[in-house]
């Protein structure tokens, strides 16, 4: 597992934005500041998180099959495909791996030709506080903000089986279906530990598909990405960025399938 020594916000070496920039790719940590403006954060950095080291700083990260631990006397269950590493954004250079800050993290697809977005893998939002999405296409100056509101009681479609289920909403811009699998805490459903994988259809009103050129997602809280699914030409496989294959802070892996889910 990963210590407080091992943290990147002490060291600029180990910084992980430009790890897969050769794939076209730069991702940073940001915020807004008190007039609205998505700035950079200097000192809270990305950091890859293992999610099967059990007792850590962040329980609620954990993934995997049958999976239990006790939080402040509190018996948490949950049953979910295994993810590894997976990337946050570290609360403080002075401690072990925590994800409890929140803020945005930027996927900026440098190339200038775009990448058509498919979806994206999300573990662990504290309930009541869900993501909020940014997108950019590319010839377009404006940032999109939508959302996914799993709670608003509009679900038109519920499928799944087992601990998966899988929501579509009435209305949900960008949005066409999201899967998750929650756990429990004392026997109730609980949003810790939890995955989501959010679908996505960028098309404009004419139908035509449009490409991403930056893609944001914001956490209020807690929260962590377990992969990006993207593809560069729609003939082409997918391209799929998987954060569970990842060795920390090392190695780089762009997996290439013709389906993928990383929930």
């Amino acid at each position: 597992g990963l210590t407080k020594d091992d943290n990147p916000n002490k060291y600029d070496e180990k910084s992980i934005d430009k790890l897969w920039s050769s794939y076209g790719l730069e991702m940073s940590s940001m915020r807004k500041n008190k007039n609205g403006k998505i700035v950079e954060r200097n000192n809270k950095k990305l950091w890859l998180y293992d999610t099967s080291v059990v007792g850590g700083e962040d329980d609620d990260l954990l993934t995997g099959k049958e999976g239990e631990y006790v939080d402040k006397g509190d018996t948490i269950k949950y049953d979910t495909e295994a993810q590894d590493r997976v990337l946050i954004i570290q609360e403080s250079k002075n401690r072990g791996p925590d994800d409890n800050i929140g803020g945005i993290m930027k996927f900026d697809f440098t190339d200038g030709s775009g990448v058509v977005f498919d979806s994206i893998g999300l573990l662990d939002f504290d309930e009541d506080k869900l993501p909020e999405f940014m997108v950019k296409f590319v010839g377009e100056d404006d940032l999109i903000t939508f959302n996914f509101d799993e709670k608003d009681g509009s679900i038109v479609n519920e499928a799944g089986g087992g601990n998966t289920e899988v929501l579509t909403l009435a209305s949900s811009q960008y949005v066409t279906q999201m899967t998750r699998q929650r756990g429990t805490k004392n026997g109730k459903v609980t949003d810790e530990n939890s995955l989501r994988e959010y679908n996505f259809d960028f098309k404009d009103e004419n139908g035509n598909l449009r490409k991403v050129s930056e893609f944001y997602v914001n956490l209020s809280g807690s929260g962590a990405i377990t992969g990006l699914d993207y593809r560069r030409k729609v003939p082409e496989p997918t391209s799929i960025l998987s954060l569970a294959a990842m060795s920390a802070l090392a190695a780089s892996s762009l997996k290439r399938k013709r389906k993928s889910s990383d929930i």
